[in-house]
């Protein structure tokens, strides 16, 4: 399957507190290798990656927005985890969406498919 995002990486100070951010918000399966890096996977969108250390997050480059089953369940995870609300959710089309910062400071974005909504 050619041109499909597949794995990835995203910066983090701490991979481990990244790990259960993630894994709560987004539900991703985390895991340590015995080298010690802190990997994860989407089995349902079939992509892997991991966390690492030498590179800084933020807000600039490519954001990614990510599926949830529930956008505002999410966004009230988010801050138990070391996130913050950036965007609370809003309509836009036939979508949910909001914006959070994750616990290592890179901004994510998730959505849902609505019908109907209320904000």
């Amino acid at each position: 399957m050619a041109n499909r995002l597949t794995y990835f990486q995203v910066p983090a100070h701490d991979p481990h507190r990244a790990a259960r951010f993630y894994a709560a918000v987004l539900g991703w399966q985390t895991d340590t290798r015995a080298d010690g890096v802190v990997g994860f996977s989407d089995d349902e969108a079939r992509v892997i990656g991991r966390w690492v250390t030498d590179r800084v997050a933020g807000d600039s480059g490519l954001l990614p927005y990510f599926t949830v089953a529930g956008v505002r369940e999410s966004v009230a995870l988010a801050p138990a985890y070391g996130g913050s609300v950036v965007a609370a959710p809003y309509v836009e089309g036939d979508i949910l969406v909001a914006r959070l910062r994750d616990s290592e400071g890179n901004t994510i974005g998730i959505w849902q498919f609505s019908e109907p909504v209320n904000l």
